[in-house]
Formats: structure tokens, sequence, C-alpha cells
């Protein structure tokens, strides 16, 4: 009987139309990056990331939103943050495809 049932759908699987499947993988470079000058925050991205559209900072241990930035349109977008006082905060970068999240010290 385990025999049968084998070649039934051994026979069934040659019956079934052969497909193809090719699978194209666009693999982009995706690299967000901060860097941190004095009283100047830079954030750039990479075209697979897309424009940058928002840039904020927020303060690391509450969270709370300090600075914003949002007429960014290209690759790159600064914020001025000399009036922060020293310590942890979280820069936030919106890209059109993205969206990436750093902490830096100032």
């Amino acid at each position: 009987m385990k025999q049968i049932l084998i070649a039934c759908l051994l026979g069934m699987g040659a019956l079934l139309p052969a497909n193809e499947v090719k699978s194209s993988v666009i693999s982009y470079y995706k690299k967000v990056d901060i860097h941190v000058a004095p009283g100047v925050l830079f954030a750039t991205s990479q075209a697979g990331d897309g424009a940058i559209t928002k840039l904020e900072v927020r303060d690391a241990s509450t969270n709370a939103l300090l600075l914003v930035e949002n007429s960014c349109g290209g690759y790159s977008c600064s914020l001025d943050i000399s009036d922060l006082s020293s310590g942890t905060y979280v820069a936030k970068v919106y890209c059109a495809n993205t969206t990436h999240t750093e902490a830096f010290n100032y």
C-alpha cells in the first residue's frame, strides 16, 4: 500500500508544471553617519537610505525632544547643538527609506 501511495505522489509531482524560480535580490549599501563637531551635529546618508527628511536630538535619559531640524532635503543635514549642556543625547535621523538612531556625548 505504501508503495502505491509513493508512486502516486511521485506521479502527481511529474504532472505539475515545472516553474523555475529566480531570485533577484538588490542589495543597497545603507549607512547613515552621525558626526559631532564643536556646536554642530552632522548627519549624512547614502543613496540606499534616501534623502534625510528630519533630524532630532533627544535627551538620552528622559527621551525628551530637545532640538529638531525639519528643513533637511538632501543626503546631509546639520543641526546647531551649541546650546546643549554636556551630557549624553540621542540623535534620530529620518531618511526616505530608513530611520537611524544613535547616542552621542557632547
